[in-house]
């Protein structure tokens, strides 16, 4: 989801940015650090998000919802990513701890895993 945020608010500058989070009621930071970092990387693209400008709710037992929008007078375009279970989690921290096997001592992103292979 941050890399297809990057590039769309590369080549999407015009456009007005809204991140919408939804989780858990247990969840106890409101936004989360993945609307946090969302915010990060459009602000790194010349857009101005703050912490409070991130629509975060807290229902029921949702593991966790991400959605942002880039929208202009003539269209809207929505980026939406839904965990339905924590297992996406733990999976992702097995592909990384397999990848970082061999690799210099350093600090690495989830992107680094992915996209750098």
């Amino acid at each position: 989801l941050f890399k297809l945020i990057r590039d769309a608010a590369c080549v999407l500058k015009d456009y007005k940015v809204y991140i919408q989070e939804t989780h858990h009621i247990h969840k106890k930071d409101a936004p989360s650090g993945t609307a946090k970092r969302i915010a990060q990387i459009l602000n790194e693209e010349g857009f101005s998000i703050k912490a409070e400008d991130i629509k975060a709710e807290r229902i029921d037992e949702v593991v966790g919802d991400h959605k942002v929008i880039f929208e202009s007078n003539l269209d809207r375009l929505e980026f939406f990513h839904s965990a339905k279970t924590r297992d996406i989690f733990a999976q992702g921290a097995l592909v990384a701890a397999k990848w970082v096997v061999g690799k210099p001592p350093k600090l690495y992103s989830m992107g680094d895993v992915l996209f750098k292979g």
